[in-house]
């Protein structure tokens, strides 16, 4: 439709999107903090750290939204609820399977393995239920100029994972 142009393309603030990166991974420490504090299972720990587990995926996800400065995003209400929902419950579930089973698990790495891929499927599920329930509206065109061009881009996200 519009073939690539870049003045289409988005363009995202470097602080906000930064703050989407940071703000999950200090959240998710204090979840596990929680949950692992004294060697016993304490399901209102599981269920604060699912808490907080979903509320920093959400977060990312609107937090990445709002770092967009040449497009306004619109939600949809039952899309933002189902999609914290998901991260919620998701999180908790795969939280309470690993933190409850964990003694009989030591060095079996696929159950492990298990619980991430419940992880992700939380991560993943909002994102998408997110994605459907969001519209974006152009408010300026982007100037190519600005910013950190995606190949800059690309490179850092590439360093971060690899070297994290």
């Amino acid at each position: 439709m519009l073939n690539g142009q870049e003045s289409f393309q988005i363009a995202y603030s470097t602080s906000l999107t930064v703050l989407s990166i940071l703000v999950p991974i200090l959240v998710l420490i204090l979840a596990f903090l929680a949950v692992s504090g004294n060697g016993r299972i304490r399901w209102w720990r599981i269920g604060l750290a699912g808490l907080l587990s979903g509320g920093a995926i959400c977060g990312m996800h609107y937090l990445a939204d709002s770092s967009i400065s040449n497009y306004t995003s619109s939600y949809k209400v039952p899309n933002v609820v189902g999609s914290a929902i998901i991260a919620v419950s998701a999180s908790a579930t795969a939280l309470a399977v690993f933190f409850v089973f964990e003694a009989t698990w030591k060095g079996v790495w696929w159950k492990r393995l298990g619980c991430a891929m419940i992880l992700a499927g939380a991560v993943s599920g909002m994102h998408w239920c997110a994605a459907v329930g969001t519209s974006y509206r152009l408010r300026e065109l982007h100037s190519p100029g600005k910013g950190v061009s995606r190949q800059e881009a690309m490179i850092v996200v590439i360093c971060l994972v690899c070297f994290w």
